[in-house]
């Protein structure tokens, strides 16, 4: 995820922090391969030109676990990402991320391509539009889920 200002919560199906499970029938549909993928504090995060503060703004399941990225910097791009894993061949892969608009309002999300490069979708979140999306991107689409999520 890169270009966000606001508080953002990658979407998730065990909490590794407190072991809680989070989300309902439709978070229960796959497996979750990405570690602390809610808490973008932990070391396993990089955040260039930005930081994160913990918990900081009610996350949509109502939880006050939001994190918000705050930029150090006043030009280039802030981010945060992790060093994932390298997909496997005929494998679908999906990313879901809960993500609200705060100083910015465009988000992007990226994943890893198996032979090089990334692929990336911009979102606008100020008005829950898809922006511009990579050729080799399946599928991609912005669903609000209330209180600007």
């Amino acid at each position: 995820m890169g270009g966000v200002g606001g508080a953002a919560v990658c979407r998730l199906l065990h909490r590794v922090r407190d072991s809680r499970v989070l989300g309902g029938p439709a978070l229960a549909a796959g497996r979750n391969l990405q570690p602390w993928s809610e808490d973008f504090d932990m070391p396993v995060w990089i955040t260039p030109r930005s930081r994160i503060v913990a918990d900081v703004a009610e996350a949509p399941d109502g939880s006050i676990t939001a994190d918000r990225l705050v930029e150090r910097t006043p030009d280039n791009t802030h981010y945060v990402r992790t060093d994932y894993r390298t997909p496997e061949d005929d494998v679908t892969y999906t990313a879901s991320y809960f993500v609200k608009a705060g100083e910015r309002r465009w988000a992007y999300i990226v994943m890893k391509a198996k032979y090089g490069g990334d692929r990336r979708v911009f979102f606008d979140l100020s008005d829950g539009t898809k922006g511009a999306q990579d050729p080799a991107v399946a599928e991609a689409r912005i669903i609000p889920v209330g209180n600007g999520w």
